[in-house]
């Protein structure tokens, strides 16, 4: 049986916007850590610059999510889009979007405790220096 787990991404008023589902690797250092580097870097917008440096770009949340979809669904199964207000799995991501800034990710377990939140590139880093996924 594999690890599930949730995905929710947040508007800029947190409200949520799409929930994803995924089967399996859901545990931090899977799918956890493979989203927290998507998101390293990333910059969310508020209408599309002419000229940018960024290297990774979205314009407002719903871009966000749409990227973070195309990221992670190709073909059939393994992830899966539900409510926005869907819980209960394992482990969940709450990926939450303030312009001009990186998204940050709370990493809850399944009884809803907060692991760690932090922006994307400090969730990669604390994801890295645990020992086991066993929360």
């Amino acid at each position: 049986m594999g690890t599930k787990c949730l995905t929710r991404l947040f508007d800029e008023h947190n409200v949520p916007l799409v929930t994803l589902y995924r089967q399996s690797g859901g545990y931090p250092s899977g799918h956890g850590l493979q989203l927290a580097e998507f998101l390293r870097d990333f910059i969310v917008v508020n209408g599309i610059p002419m000229s940018h440096g960024y290297k990774k770009i979205a314009n407002g949340a719903g871009c966000l999510a749409a990227q973070v979809i195309a990221h992670f669904k190709y073909g059939v199964g393994g992830f899966y889009i539900y409510p926005a207000t869907y819980t209960g799995e394992q482990y969940e991501y709450d990926v939450y979007v303030t312009t001009d800034m990186e998204p940050t990710i709370s990493v809850k377990n399944r009884s809803g405790s907060v692991l760690f939140h932090g922006t994307a590139t400090e969730t990669s880093a604390w994801i890295k220096e645990r020992n086991d996924d066993n929360e």
